[in-house]
């Protein structure tokens, strides 16, 4: 019936590994961390911006005796504002998603078993210290 292929109701984890896309045809299915994204969106807005000026700079910066090294870092700081600005001002949404992520994961209690283990012995330890 399918000449080489798995039946796609057959096995779906299989086909995931062995095709390296989920049953829908996406290669990857997880949702991205707001995070990811936002630091995303902010470094292409940072190299769209710096290639923009370090291109544009030279001219303009040779005239005033400014060349080499000095070019390249008015460029990264003046870029480096530009998206500081551009993602604060257009990205409050996305920000906000972040923001709520490292709060919802601030709260959440973490589970250590190492220490429970090692809480576990002291306190045995402790116990038997007492008794004697």
């Amino acid at each position: 019936m399918y000449a080489g292929r798995l039946e796609p109701d057959r096995e779906p984890t299989k086909r995931l590994l062995l095709a390296g896309r989920a049953a829908d045809g996406r290669f990857y299915t997880g949702s991205v961390n707001p995070w990811i994204k936002y630091s995303l969106v902010r470094l292409g807005i940072f190299l769209a911006a710096f290639a923009v000026l370090y291109l544009a700079l030279p001219a303009p910066l040779e005239s005033i005796g400014i060349v080499g090294f000095a070019t390249i870092v008015i460029a990264a700081v003046t870029a480096a504002v530009i998206a500081l600005t551009v993602s604060y001002i257009f990205f409050a949404k996305l920000r906000d998603a972040v923001a709520l992520d490292l709060a919802e994961r601030r709260r959440k209690p973490v589970a250590d078993p190492d220490a429970a283990a090692e809480d576990a012995a002291a306190e045995d330890a402790a116990a038997g210290d007492a008794a004697r």
